[in-house]
């Protein structure tokens, strides 16, 4: 698929959010994050780029209960590369002091199931977000990833329905 076919899923993504924002006691959110080959050369910062496009779209009483780093590059990245990660984080997020934890703590691969209720928000390529009944997928490649965010667009490269919230 050609980033560029992806604007009606990007649209899905946004109102699902929109929606879910909505909720009388907003959900908590699971924050997944892939990093893939993102930690090679400055394509980490799509990563900043991407935290940027979805924050605004979050309202500020929604809280990153817990953190799951997707995938085994993360590992790879340099000790200064995940604080500047985790400052980018706190800075766009309201994160819970359990999931900051997380977050600086040690980067093994955690990919068990989500705390149930809650919306995931997918960083990354292949990342995966689910808000409202609604599943959207990051573009899995790098190089679409990073052209999806150089044109200012998310990159969600497939949205559907997965059935009702909760």
């Amino acid at each position: 698929m050609k980033v560029t076919d992806a604007f009606s899923d990007e649209s899905r993504l946004r109102s699902a959010i929109e929606r879910s924002n909505q909720y009388p006691i907003p959900s908590n959110i699971l924050l997944r994050v892939s990093i893939g080959e993102l930690s090679r050369g400055s394509r980490i910062e799509r990563l900043y780029r991407e935290i940027e496009l979805l924050a605004p779209l979050l309202a500020r009483d929604r809280t990153i209960s817990r953190v799951q780093w997707v995938g085994t590059a993360v590992v790879s990245l340099r000790a200064e590369r995940r604080t500047e990660l985790l400052q980018c984080l706190a800075q766009h997020f309201a994160i819970a002091e359990a999931a900051i934890a997380q977050l600086a703590g040690s980067p093994a691969r955690s990919d068990g199931p989500a705390p149930l209720p809650c919306d995931v928000l997918g960083l990354g390529p292949g990342a995966v977000s689910e808000f409202d009944g609604v599943r959207a997928a990051n573009f899995e490649d790098a190089e679409q990833y990073c052209a999806a965010l150089d044109l200012g667009l998310l990159p969600v490269a497939r949205a559907e329905a997965v059935g009702a919230p909760y």
